[in-house]
């Protein structure tokens, strides 16, 4: 599971620090939250394949988003000590997969679990901000990051068009 190449070790250590010092700005500062899901999603449009695989699975820039958001709403429920109502949801997700790596391997386990882990990370982390989120802040920066995505969205349409299924 962890490579022996030395590049790929020190590669997997980078980006745990950087994971680690997202989940920190996050839990400081979570509008940043908003942000980088808007960062995920235009990552997330691109090919990314190439670089971004560990022992065979894909890793997605919307995943490290996941892991980013979901370790922030838990660093906050440790530090506010209040009730963590998403980490139940949290923990049976991994359940989940964990059953579903031992039944069918880890790359259809993890594929199957994507989406469902991308809507409880972003249900987590707004629930353990509610009370340091204004709504007035949250909904500006929800704004303004739907419209960047929408920006590259329409650059991309008009430099490349709409395609369709049939090319």
């Amino acid at each position: 599971m962890i490579p022996s190449d030395p590049n790929s070790i020190l590669l997997l250590l980078a980006g745990a620090l950087l994971v680690a010092e997202l989940i920190v700005v996050t839990t400081r500062f979570p509008v940043a939250g908003i942000w980088l899901v808007a960062a995920g999603a235009i990552a997330n449009s691109y090919d990314l394949s190439s670089i971004t695989t560990l022992s065979g699975v894909r890793i997605a820039p919307l995943d490290i988003v996941a892991i980013v958001l979901s370790g922030s709403a838990l660093a906050e429920w440790v530090r506010s000590r209040r009730s963590p109502r998403g980490a139940a949801l949290l923990c049976l997700i991994a359940v989940a997969i964990a059953r579903g790596i031992a039944a069918f391997e880890l790359q259809p386990a993890v594929n199957a679990g994507r989406e469902v882990l991308y809507f409880c990370a972003a249900l987590c982390f707004t629930s353990a901000f509610q009370k340091r989120i204004s709504l007035a802040a949250f909904t500006t920066a929800m704004q303004a990051a739907s419209s960047v995505i929408m920006l590259i969205a329409f650059a991309s349409i008009a430099s490349h068009g709409l395609g369709s299924y049939a090319e």
